[in-house]
């Protein structure tokens, strides 16, 4: 099906419900054929045969927890879009509460078209309601749309996260 966007129809976006668990399953399983297309690094992140329970867990976990959210982007009823975050706690640091922006991906029909900025900027409006003065993501290595994205945003890598095989292929 090909969807042509019309200037009179507007991108709307909400808080995820679980009438979209189904169609944030299939944007996140898009959003893993892209990194694979994209990252040097997938062989590694081959996901298991019950990926899709674990990825359903997941989403439940957000569901259930006020320190977690999922925003979508919405096309005249259809999902084109979504983040995810998460407060994370980490008392050892002086800074003991961070957010964590967890998967975002918008559909290639619909990039190019502020949408992914939307959706960040949503997540992040929540995160400063919460009191939270910092934000981290994670792209995966050699996906440079990513690092682009995510650095005009105003991310700065801060911290290198190096993988070795060490058994059997």
């Amino acid at each position: 099906m090909t969807t042509i966007l019309k200037e009179d129809h507007a991108i709307s976006f909400r808080e995820s419900s679980d009438e979209d668990i189904d169609l944030i399953i299939g944007l996140w399983h898009e959003l893993d054929n892209h990194v694979k297309n994209h990252s040097n690094n997938f062989a590694k992140l081959k996901k298991s045969s019950d990926y899709h329970q674990y990825i359903m867990k997941w989403i439940n976990k957000y569901y259930s927890s006020s320190d977690a959210l999922i925003l979508v982007a919405e096309y005249q009823g259809e999902l084109c879009g979504f983040i995810s975050t998460q407060i994370q706690y980490m008392p050892w640091y002086h800074i003991q509460r961070i957010g964590l922006i967890g998967p975002c991906y918008v559909k290639p029909l619909y990039r190019r078209r502020g949408i992914a900025k939307q959706l960040v900027s949503r997540i992040e409006k929540w995160l400063v309601e919460k009191e939270i003065k910092y934000i981290d993501v994670i792209w995966d290595q050699g996906n440079f749309d990513a690092q682009k994205f995510w650095q005009n945003m105003g991310y700065d890598p801060a911290q290198v996260r190096a993988t070795k095989r060490i058994g059997p292929k």
